[in-house]
């Protein structure tokens, strides 16, 4: 697959109204991010909701994660180590990639139809006179197993054999910041550079319930994951023999954040909920 083109497509697609009908285009792609995780294990939901006898502590190192969120129609969350690229002389996805791929730290949201969104909101802010230069993503979903889907939801919390289960809930709020946002269309910016920077967490309660190889390690996880730049792919992007064409390019679109004088005058005219765009889809 060519990832530059797809993604050009897609933006045009997003801008022109093709891929989205008529709601305000949404957008956060992005391979360029990575994270660590740390993991409470409980055997019991009750317990881990009390935070009482917890019977494993686990911290996980610098791992590669790809976002590929929409908020349109059709609308995908889908959240997963970037497990394809490589840089083996073979050309193969995936091999050697022990940041987005193999190893402890695995995890995958991988929701083709907002099923398990409850809320999610995205704008740009951060405006310096030429671009925005900060997105801000925020998603809240629960009940996601995706089975009997083939890309089931997974968490590797001690290796990649036994990681398949639910997430009772999850909870993204993330920033990344030193993007180039123009305005497209009117109200709608975009921003297709990587970016600089990023703070923000996934907070999720994880159960892991596959018992193929290792039951012994059943039961619930309070897992906190901290967005960081370190990422294995984009530092050996010069090197990558898969995908052939390259680190994929990113790609954010959203309305801006209101200025508080606006925000009134906006609320009058009943387009508040397109700039702001908050959607509750599941009651």
């Amino acid at each position: 697959m060519n990832t530059r083109c797809t993604l050009l497509s897609l933006s045009l697609l997003l801008l022109s109204g093709g891929f989205l009908s008529a709601q305000v285009p949404t957008a956060f792609i992005t391979d360029r991010l990575g994270y660590t995780t740390t993991a409470t294990r409980y055997n019991s939901l009750a317990d881990l909701q009390t935070k009482t006898n917890p019977v494993d502590f686990v911290t996980i190192g610098d791992r590669d994660i790809r976002f590929f969120t929409v908020d349109g129609s059709p609308s995908v969350n889908q959240i997963y180590g970037s497990f394809f690229y490589s840089t083996d002389p073979s050309g193969n996805p995936g091999v050697g990639n022990t940041s987005g791929n193999n190893g402890p730290g695995f995890m995958q949201i991988y929701d083709t139809d907002f099923s398990t969104v409850d809320t999610w909101s995205m704008a740009f802010d951060g405006f310096d006179g030429t671009y925005w230069t900060e997105a801000n993503l925020k998603i809240s979903g629960s009940d996601d197993d995706q089975a009997p889907t083939p890309s089931p939801a997974r968490f590797s919390i001690y290796n990649n054999d036994n990681d398949i289960g639910i997430f009772h809930s999850y909870n993204l709020d993330v920033t990344v910041s030193g993007l180039q946002g123009i305005e497209a269309l009117p109200g709608v910016i975009q921003a297709t550079n990587q970016p600089t920077g990023v703070t923000g967490t996934l907070k999720a309660v994880f159960q892991l319930t596959e018992n193929n190889t290792s039951p012994a390690d059943q039961g619930f996880y309070d897992i906190e994951m901290t967005f960081n730049m370190n990422n294995w792919a984009w530092d050996n992007r010069d090197n990558l023999t898969y995908p052939a064409d390259g680190f994929m390019n990113s790609v954010f679109i959203a309305p801006p954040v209101p200025e508080p004088a606006t925000i009134g005058l906006l609320s009058v005219l009943g387009m508040a909920g397109i700039l702001v765009l908050r959607r509750r889809l599941k009651k």
